[in-house]
């Protein structure tokens, strides 16, 4: 119930969708951060969980955190998905060696 109520004060969508254009484009809603990203991969922060975005020449054409929108372009290889992280594994790193 507070997580909706906190959803709703700072305008964010309530829930995680991926639309995919042509392995091309991605458009995603309830990102909640971009961890790191390059021309192969972009590591995200969802409310779905945590994802990775693999492809070739990806760029991020727009990204608002405060919206929890983002939009990818690029040729996409895989979306892959993890479960979030208990809060207490120390970041990215501490999830990725846990």
């Amino acid at each position: 119930m507070q997580k909706d109520y906190d959803d709703k004060k700072a305008g964010r969508p309530r829930t995680h969708t991926t639309h995919i254009e042509g392995r091309e484009k991605i458009i995603m809603t309830g990102i909640e951060d971009v961890e790191s990203f390059d021309e192969t991969s972009v590591y995200l922060a969802t409310d779905a969980g945590l994802a990775t975005i693999t492809g070739k020449d990806l760029h991020i054409n727009r990204l608002n955190i405060d919206d929890g929108q983002l939009v990818i372009e690029g040729f996409i290889v895989s979306i892959a998905y993890e479960d979030k992280a208990p809060k207490d594994k120390g970041g990215f790193f501490g999830r990725l060696f846990s």
